[in-house]
């Protein structure tokens, strides 16, 4: 973390930790007294699996290239699209190819939450804004995932 020495006396950590203090290693003496410069801002240990997690994460996304990832992307809320308009539901999104998200809302004749925490009993994870159920996909989500969700909505509906 980078933080401009003529600022960084007038910045106060939201948060503290054993890495923000002066004696971070006498462990049997706490002392508040903050390091005088941007470590203070330091809670604790790296978070090191998430670091691991998010390089495995990046090494995927090139793998499979940010464009293929994009085109995916596109598709599989195609296919929400058309899932959910012949089942009726009011598609919330913008559908058109310059507007259009990844991320698909829609709503219907049906409680967005309680369909939320139905699916979510099957292990199927979606969410509820603004008055309708969000779906996300990813790239690396199977176009039986799709068609899987709206099957469980029509059994729940």
């Amino acid at each position: 973390l980078y933080c401009s020495e003529r600022i960084v006396k007038d910045i106060h950590p939201v948060l503290l930790g054993w890495k923000s203090i002066v004696n971070d290693a006498e462990y049997e003496k706490i002392d508040p007294e903050l390091k005088p410069n941007a470590i203070k801002f330091e809670e604790a240990s790296f978070n090191v699996l998430g670091i691991f997690a998010l390089g495995a994460s990046i090494e995927l996304l090139f793998e499979v290239g940010i464009e293929n990832a994009c085109e995916r992307i596109q598709y599989l809320g195609d296919v929400i699209i058309d899932e959910a308009q012949k089942r009726g539901f009011k598609v919330n999104t913008p559908i058109s190819k310059d507007q259009k998200a990844g991320i698909i809302s829609f709503c219907g004749n049906f409680d967005p939450a309680q369909l939320r925490d139905s699916l979510f009993n099957r292990n199927i994870i979606v969410n509820v804004r603004g008055g309708g159920l969000r779906v996300a996909p990813h790239f690396y989500n199977k176009i039986d995932d799709v068609h899987t969700l709206f099957k469980q909505i029509d059994e729940i509906l």
